[in-house]
Formats: structure tokens, sequence, C-alpha cells
């Protein structure tokens, strides 16, 4: 019977994972991080309503500048689309700093290397289907 119990168990455990959504692997890395110093925080979008908005982000992960070349493993998102975006925080101050006409002064780069040209990208253009392991660069414009 305590078998039987256990079974039970572990079959509602697994049926309330794939309820949630299986999780699948995001591997993001930054070819061209410079100087070497404060963070790389990338911001995960699930939606185009939310997408550029400060505070909406589904997820936010960050990782310490080590090398030139910096890599996060992000194993925690369900098979949904979502758009990145990173910024390089150079000061450690945990927010893109900008000039006085809102340009960024710290490098940043979206989903699928898009660059934005007269109007910021929308949600669709920096979208990735996370519908099994995906590995993407995203390079930094400063």
């Amino acid at each position: 019977m305590r078998f039987f119990k256990f079974l039970v168990v572990v079959c509602l455990s697994v049926i309330g994972q794939y309820a949630h959504g299986q999780s699948t692997t995001l591997i993001v890395t930054v070819p061209n991080i410079n100087p070497l110093k404060g963070e790389i925080q990338v911001s995960v979008y699930d939606n185009d309503e939310s997408f550029l908005k400060e505070n909406e982000e589904y997820k936010i992960y960050r990782f310490k500048v080590e090398e030139a070349k910096g890599r996060v493993v992000i194993n925690d998102l369900p098979e949904i689309e979502y758009a990145l975006i990173i910024y390089h925080d150079e000061n450690d101050n945990k927010k893109m700093d900008k000039s006085i006409i809102g340009m960024p002064k710290e490098g940043y780069g979206f989903s699928k290397n898009v660059k934005p040209g007269l109007s910021r990208p929308d949600f669709k253009d920096c979208s990735i289907l996370l519908n099994k392991d995906v590995e993407t660069e995203i390079k930094l414009m400063y």
C-alpha cells in the first residue's frame, strides 16, 4: 500500500510539471563585453504589451562580468515565445544609464541582434520560440 501511495505522488508530480509547461534550456552568449567590469543583465519578456517597459519583465537574470565573452544558462522558462534585452551594467547600479536625451550610455542588445532604427524594435522582431533547447548570441552595441 505504501508503494502505491508513493507511485501516485510521483505520477501526480510528473503530471503537474506538464500541466505548468515544460522547461527547456536557453543559453545566451554575449561575445563582446568591454570593459571587463560590472554585470550583464538579461531581461526576459513574454508578451508584446510589457516588452521594453521597465519593471514589467517576465524574469531577470544577472551575471558578473569576468571575461570578454559571457554566458548564462537559463533552465526555468516554460516553452513559449520570448524577447530578450541585455545590457552591460558597467557601474553595477542596477539600472541602464542614459543620456539627457534618453540614449543608452552602457552597452545593450536585443535578441536576434535586432538593431533599432528610428524607432524601438517590437516584440515580434526580437522574439525567440523556446519549444526546444535554444542557444543564442546577442552582441552588445556600445
